[in-house]
Parts: C-alpha cells; structure tokens; sequence
C-alpha cells in the first residue's frame, strides 16, 4: 500500500551530444548519418549514458523514418538504419550490463519523432497519414528488438495520438511526450496540455512525459501533467532541454546547465511529481550521472519515508484495535492479523462490499479504494472505529471550523496522518 511508484532515470540528448564530439548532424536527417558514419562514436554516447546510471538508453531512431531519409535519397534504407540503430544501442546496453556484473537491467527505446519538423506544428501531415507512416517506424523499431517505444517532441495532440496509437499497436510498452509552448500548458501547437492526455489516454501509454522544453517550463507542465497522468494509471516525467533547443556556432547552448546546475533544476520536476527524469537537447552523459545521483538520494528518501508510514499505520491499526476493545472486524486490504488479536477478523470478496450488514462490527480496516468507505460506514456498530489509509483518502475530507471532517455522516475524526503519498485516518462512528 505504501509503495511508490518507480523513479525512472531516462538517457540524455543524442544528436546534439554526436554535434559536440565533432559529428556532422547538419540537414534534414538530423543524426540518423550517423548510424553508418560514425557508429563507434554513436555506441560511446549511448554506453557512456548507460555507464552513468540510464535505466533506458535511446537508439538513434529519431529521423530514421521513410519520410525523414526521403530527403537524403535513403527512403528505402529506412527499415535497415532503424535497425542498425537498435543494434548499437542493445549491444551498447549489453556491454556496460556485462561491465557493471550484470545486476542492473538496462532498456533500449525506440525514437517515434514527429514526421516533419519537430518546432514547426503548422507541418504536421493529416492524423491519417501520421498514423500510416507512424505504424510503418513503429513495426521497425517492434521487429528491431526494442523494449519501450517512445514518442516524442510531439507537437500537436493529432499527430502525438496518431504516433501513439501505432506505437501501441505493437504491444510494446508505450511512452508518449510533448513539447509544449513557454506557458507549460500547452503544445506548440497551443492545443492544451490536458487535451492531448485525453486523446492518448485510450492508448493506454505507460508514461506521459514532456521533452525538449526549459527546465523551468519543464516544472509548470508537470505541475499540470502528474495529477492527469495519474488519473490514466501512467507515469509523468519529464526530460528538459539546457534552455535552448539548437546549438550556437561553438557547439554550445545559449543557457548553459552545468551538470550540478541541471539536476537542482531537476529537483522541482520531482517535487511537481515526475517519476521519470532524463536529458533532451545540450545534456550530456555527465548531466546524466547527475541526474542519477538526484534519483538515488530520492529513493533513499522515500523508501525511508514509506517505512515510517509502515510502522506509523501499524501502530494506528493496533491502537484501534485496542479501542474497539475486540468482536468481529471488518478488514478490507492487506492487513497483519497479528495486530488485531482480540479481534475476529472477516475479510469479504470484492463482490461482497456493496452488500454488507448493517451495524454488526465493531472495527472497519480499509486500505485502497476510499469509494467503499460509504459502505463500509453502515456496517459499523455506533460507537465502532474506521482506520483506513489510501492515496486518494483526501477526497473524503473537508475542513470544518479549521479541523479536519469525514464526509461521512456521522462520523468524527480522532486522528489524520499524511506519509508516503498516503493519508490515513482513524475514526469513530457515534454512538
């Protein structure tokens, strides 16, 4: 009950790291050259990433659709740089598992970019023809061997729903970001934010992200973008840019984020609820090694903040227990007999909930879904005790006269107590 959900450590910027090792990435196909010009240099990126703590590493898949190589005469080379493509990164991520013993498990993302150019939403082709070319790069990336496919850069919500969809088509888990405009709250299209998580949601993506945006923005679009992406059962995240989205003439960016810099930036995004950070556009592997420093000191942080919310329920558990004195307990949840010894536990199936007797226990343990409460409060005796815990808890409670009130007729609190992302709550029905 108190687990968190995973802190995900995304790689950082490809193209624009092979631009800053003196790799020609000038023209309509971006970094895709690269696969065959220069693949040791592509493979040191993506196992110098790997190396510094990526969970998942990015194959240079970005413009490596039949669109994008169109433009340098290798349209039909499309199917076979994406592979090649994949190839690098999985032995990439392979040799540095080999390296660290093996005990570290690293994914390879396939790239789904938008198909024409990634600041220009005024381009973008019809959804039906997104979606015809977006299913062909997608089935490339599936057969290739790739674990996640990850659309991003996404502009406006038809073509983000049209890569989407073809990226979940394939069964793959399916990750799905934009960028947006320097409000946060919109894509660059100026469609809303909230917009385009409706008309992706259906696809059932893993991870709603935004990329490619100012650390800055990055936190106003999560502020808006975790509460949504919890709501559809996906992760948000976020992977910013140094503040500019091109290189200056020295190869540098016109804001630049030390490593240091970037990952206190990226402190925010965690405080406004990404669960998966990383790096776009100037990052480097360094910025990278930073970034998992951030999350590793956050784990730790929250892991003991969920044992102390352990020990904190089981002491309130208890404590109602003894105040119920004993008789027969309603439990609903995962929930240690031991601490309830008095008691004569009955734990009913889920299809038993909305049907249960009325006034005939002296004790209610709920954890998980606060939508059952309202039963549960009726089966309770007068004078019976409630202690539940639940991360949407906050729902059922209202400020009254400066207190705290259960809106539940009826019902008095007697303690409430927030850890872990859950709040809990022990209550008395009255006499």
């Amino acid at each position: 009950m108190t687990d968190l959900p995973p802190l995900l450590l995304l790689d950082g910027a490809t193209g624009t790291e092979l631009t800053r090792r003196g790799i020609d990435t000038h023209g309509p196909a971006w970094s895709a050259p690269a696969i065959t010009r220069a693949p040791d240099v592509l493979a040191a990126i993506h196992e110098e990433h790997a190396r510094a703590g990526a969970d998942v590493i990015t194959a240079n898949t970005f413009r490596t659709q039949r669109r994008a190589l169109s433009r340098i005469g290798q349209a039909r080379r499309a199917r076979e740089w994406t592979f090649e493509a994949v190839r690098i990164a999985r032995e990439a991520a392979a040799r540095v598992t080999e390296e660290l013993g093996g005990d570290r498990r690293i994914r390879v993302a396939g790239s789904i970019a938008p198909l024409e150019d990634s600041y220009s939403p005024e381009l973008a082709p019809d959804e039906a023809t997104a979606r015809r070319e977006h299913h062909e790069h997608a089935g490339h990336l599936a057969e290739a061997g790739v674990d996640v496919l990850l659309v991003e850069t996404m502009t406006t919500i038809a073509e983000a729903s049209a890569a989407t969809a073809a990226a979940a088509s394939t069964g793959l888990e399916t990750w799905s970001s934009v960028t947006t405009d320097r409000s946060g709250a919109r894509l660059l299209s100026g469609e809303p934010l909230e917009g385009w998580v409706e008309a992706v949601a259906r696809f059932r993506p893993a991870a709603l992200l935004v990329n490619c945006i100012a650390p800055g923005t990055a936190r106003s679009a999560v502020t808006l973008l975790a509460p949504l992406a919890h709501q559809v059962g996906a992760l948000p995240g976020a992977y910013a840019n140094l503040g500019s989205s091109e290189p200056i003439p020295d190869g540098g960016f016109d804001i630049a984020l030390q490593p240091d810099a970037y990952a206190e930036a990226a402190k925010g995004l965690l405080d406004a609820g990404a669960r998966i950070l990383g790096g776009c556009c100037g990052t480097t592997p360094e910025h990278t090694r930073a970034l998992r420093t951030l999350l590793d000191e956050r784990m730790a942080a929250e892991s003991k903040a969920v044992q102390e919310a352990e020990a904190g329920w089981r002491m309130l558990v208890a404590r109602a227990g003894a105040m119920a004195g004993g008789g027969r307990a309603l439990v609903v949840g995962n929930v240690d007999a031991a601490l309830l010894p008095n008691h004569e536990l009955i734990r009913p199936k889920p299809d038993e909930l909305a049907r249960l007797p009325e006034g005939r226990f002296r004790l209610a343990v709920v954890e998980g879904d606060p939508g059952i409460l309202r039963s549960v409060a009726t089966a309770l005796e007068p004078g019976g005790w409630l202690v539940a815990r639940s991360r949407a808890l906050d729902g059922l409670l209202r400020a009254a006269d400066g207190a705290a009130e259960l809106r539940l007729e009826g019902f008095e609190i007697h303690e409430i107590a927030s850890a872990a992302g859950s709040t809990a709550i022990l209550a008395r029905r009255s006499v």
